[in-house]
């Protein structure tokens, strides 16, 4: 079993309050707001995320932001897999020109790479593919993630797995639930394929 680590997380503290509370919080702070998760969850059409998506398009990157602060990519990759998948270069350009200072990469696979090209910023959470994680492990990312976005209301969680979908979407719906966003996984992962694509997951997951 493979249990969660942060390479030098994001520097947050915990009340030490029960997950109930903790989730409701979160809801809450990202339920007000000209630029919150709530509200970009229900306008697909805002112009902020007119704007990304353009600015994705020029550049060719596997990117795709579910909410205004949730974001999904492939694998960042160096060297010749890099010609065709994201090159971890333009991602350390993208995330910079759009997010500088205020993003945490969320690794769900079981490969690493250079933390320092993401400000150090990169939780290594792998786990075998088309398998579900450990719910203590899933539980520790979502909590970790919640933290993050807690912090200020520009941070931005960018989660990714090999293909950014089967893995990225079990932890992009357990969070969403978390977060009491929607009652049910079903109805996260609509919402995940709508913005990214259909992502394959495996009954256990």
């Amino acid at each position: 079993e493979r249990r969660v680590g942060y390479n030098n997380p994001p520097p947050v503290s915990d009340n030490g309050s029960g997950a109930s509370s903790t989730a409701g919080a979160l809801f809450n702070s990202l339920k007000g707001g000209a630029g919150s998760m709530f509200k970009n969850i229900k306008d697909a059409s805002s112009k902020v995320m007119e704007t990304v998506t353009n600015t994705i398009n020029k550049t060719d990157l596997d990117i795709s932001y579910i909410t205004s602060r949730l974001v999904v990519m492939s694998y960042p990759a160096e060297g010749v897999e890099s010609a065709f998948k994201n090159s971890i270069d333009e991602v350390h350009n993208f995330l910079e020109s759009k997010h500088r200072g205020s993003y945490a990469v969320y690794n769900l696979s079981q490969r690493s790479y250079r933390a320092a090209k993401f400000e150090n910023r990169v939780s290594e959470c792998g786990w075998t593919p088309k398998k579900a994680p450990p719910l203590t492990n899933l539980y520790a990312i979502c909590k970790n993630m919640h933290l993050w976005l807690r912090q200020k209301p520009k941070n931005v969680c960018v989660v990714h797995c090999l293909d950014g979908k089967a893995s990225s979407a079990c932890v992009i719906g357990a969070f969403l639930v978390f977060c009491r966003l929607f009652e049910n996984a079903s109805a996260a992962m609509h919402l995940f394929i709508a913005r990214r694509s259909v992502p394959g997951i495996s009954p256990s997951q």
